[in-house]
């Protein structure tokens, strides 16, 4: 009972500690919460967690060594970067002014964002290195593999209920909004975009 309890407060641990990266996910979960509201701000949050999800399965069957690769990092951080530079100018572009009154966008697809943030989290190779290193840092602390998976689906439970509280808060802030900071809001995101995607190539590409 002491080792599983350990398990869970190990990956609790971790998955609090994610709290400390500040990504491109971050800042789609909030703005689609200010822009869209909380029911496709919840919808965004499962689109990340599937995405880690999908990580956390693929490295645990033995796909650690193609992640960490030279080649899949370039070429993830390439497609990476030009779905962040896409979103970056999408946001420029947009005006939420059009109906003064309008404090929320019009509804958008919830498959359409659900995709969307599956794919700003699965196509960030820093996501990949972060779930080798939790399995990695696991399997040196548990003998035991179930010890493993129970402290990775702590870290996952962990990720998806502070991305509901993220989603939560920002919904509370929309409110107190107005459209001009709206507005505001989405240009300053666009062009956080477009930093990460200049980061992004410069830490990979360059391999």
């Amino acid at each position: 009972m002491m080792e599983i309890l350990s398990a869970i407060l190990t990956g609790s641990i971790m998955g609090l500690s994610t709290l400390l990266f500040i990504g491109p996910v971050l800042f789609y979960l909030l703005q689609t919460s200010v822009d869209r509201g909380r029911r496709l701000g919840y919808i965004a949050a499962l689109g990340i967690i599937v995405g880690d999800l999908i990580y956390v399965v693929m490295i645990s069957n033995g796909f650690s060594h193609t992640l960490s690769g030279i080649s899949f990092q370039k070429y993830a951080a390439l497609f990476g970067a030009l779905v962040l530079i896409l979103f970056g100018v999408s946001n420029l572009l947009g005006n939420q002014n059009k109906k003064s009154e309008e404090k929320v966008r019009p509804p958008s697809s919830a498959f359409k964002v659900f995709l969307n943030s599956f794919i700003l989290n699965f196509v960030n190779p820093f996501v990949a290195m972060v779930w080798i290193g939790f399995l990695t840092l696991n399997k040196s602390t548990f003998s035991s593999v179930n010890l493993v998976y129970v402290s990775l689906a702590s870290t996952l439970l962990i990720i998806f209920a502070t991305d509901l509280l993220k989603v939560y808060f920002a919904d509370k802030l929309r409110k107190l909004l107005t459209p001009e900071r709206m507005n505001v809001f989405s240009k300053g995101v666009g062009i956080l975009m477009l930093v990460f995607a200049i980061r992004l190539l410069y830490t990979y590409i360059s391999l």
